[in-house]
């Protein structure tokens, strides 16, 4: 099952859930499979299609549940992968987690058991469900799943009062970022931190899980981004609003930038991140300002935390900090509490991670 994990990212198949699959003859893998996207083979049918020799009496291992539906997205005619399973002779299936699709859901697993396959169900659940969180989130929430990263001093400072950020993490931490960068389908920021910084804003020295770099995109309500910013490439997505200049929205589009624009009265992060989903984002990697990251908090879009904490303080009053605008909590009692909480270091560097409890929570008011 770890080895079906592992090649389960060599796709990249929004909107399907990442899945991979390892057929075992004996002790002996014979294929391994993944998907790669609506209208290609699932994973089971890749792998059992390569299988150097008979499949009859093997096990398959998949980080999914074998789907049961005919009807692809692509509106095509195709055989479930619980068939394929039994097409194969495969005598035993071993599913990390079940489904959530309605189409599927414990069908495919009824479907093997019901044909006299041996069915095992769990394996190594947690880890599958968390690699499929993206494509989880917008079936479940109809939004991407979000993931704040955000880099302070002791004192919560992401940057001095001046303005001067860089760095204040060291190179280990940074590492980290880069690979924590290249698991998700976009890096968000506002356009503060464009013309204060000029980020690239891609992953570098670290491999591409999927192959691919991750999209950009950039909040900027009045289309200021400067055309010469270096994130002002193929695949970038401005979301501005309908008031923008159309002669810098026209140059940007030229530049290969996809450009969402709403009203001004609609421009929020609750009807923006749906739009992100629509255009093929699972896993959104928020590294904005305090102004923006807030919106986040206070739209309750966040659902995991990368807080790097350095052995710095700058003090300042004015000094920006990670999190902005109006207040998430007023009584320290109604604060934001982190669960499933970790601590990593590297080097001098503090990393607290953990995903924010916003059940049964009431929004400030």
């Amino acid at each position: 099952m770890r080895k079906a994990l592992q090649v389960g990212l060599k796709g990249h198949p929004h909107p399907n859930p990442p899945v991979g699959a390892v057929v075992v003859q004996g002790d002996r893998v014979i294929a391994q499979g993944w998907h790669n996207g609506p209208g290609t083979p699932h994973a089971e049918h890749m792998a059992l299609d390569a299988c150097r020799e008979n499949a009859a009496g093997a096990t398959l291992y998949v980080t999914l549940e074998p789907c049961c539906h005919t009807i692809g997205r692509d509106g095509n005619v195709r055989i479930p992968c619980w068939q394929r399973c039994l097409d194969a002779g495969v005598t035993r299936v071993v599913i990390a987690c079940a489904d959530i699709d309605p189409r599927t859901a414990g069908k495919g697993i009824q479907h093997l058991l019901d044909a006299g396959v041996s069915v095992d169900v769990g394996v190594l659940s947690e880890k599958a469900i968390h690699q499929q969180r993206g494509f989880r989130s917008i079936q479940t929430a109809g939004r991407p799943f979000v993931i704040h990263k955000v880099a302070t001093t002791l004192d919560g400072h992401i940057a001095c009062e001046g303005g001067d950020s860089k760095w204040i993490t060291g190179e280990k931490s940074r590492r980290a970022v880069h690979q924590l960068r290249a698991t998700c389908d976009a890096i968000i920021v506002g356009v503060g931190t464009i013309v204060a910084d000029d980020p690239d804003l891609t992953v570098r020295s670290v491999p591409l899980v999927s192959g691919r770099q991750p999209r950009v995109v950039v909040f900027d309500r009045s289309l200021r981004m400067p055309e010469s910013a270096r994130v002002a490439r193929q695949g970038t997505v401005i979301v501005t609003t309908s008031d923008a200049p159309g002669a810098a929205t026209d140059a940007f589009k030229q530049k290969g930038c996809h450009i969402i624009a709403l009203d001004a009265d609609t421009y929020t992060v609750e009807n923006i991140l749906p739009m992100l989903a629509d255009i093929g984002m699972g896993i959104v990697l928020l590294e904005a300002g305090g102004v923006l990251s807030g919106a986040f908090y206070r739209a309750r879009y966040v659902d995991e935390v990368h807080w790097y904490i350095a052995p710095k303080v700058v003090g300042g009053g004015n000094a920006p900090v990670g999190l902005a605008g109006s207040p998430l909590a007023t009584r320290m009692n109604r604060a934001i509490e982190l669960t499933q909480m970790q601590m990593h270091r590297y080097g001098v560097d503090v990393c607290i991670t953990g995903r924010p409890v916003w059940e049964g929570r009431e929004a400030e008011s």
